[in-house]
């Protein structure tokens, strides 16, 4: 199966994750969201932003149908948001 970039592929190329990463730990500003990580949160606002949603519990059912994509951005499945 050949390989193919998705949009918001194409915008985390622009912001390598180990610089994401080095930056989060030099400023440590606020804490996880429950299971998420910074870059995880990073890739969700993202997402919320190209694709014009409203909702992050919009997001997070996207990503889940496009799972086996995740690992081509450097982030997982995302976990169901309660509320």
């Amino acid at each position: 199966m050949a390989h193919i970039n998705t949009i918001v592929g194409q915008f985390l190329k622009l912001v390598p994750k180990s610089e994401f990463t080095r930056l989060a730990n030099l400023h440590l500003v606020g804490q996880k969201f429950r299971s998420y990580s910074r870059f995880d949160q990073f890739v969700l606002m993202l997402t919320l932003q190209v694709t014009g949603r409203s909702s992050i519990r919009g997001v997070v059912e996207n990503l889940k149908v496009q799972a086996n994509k995740l690992f081509h951005i450097g982030t997982r499945v995302m976990p169901p948001v309660s509320g």
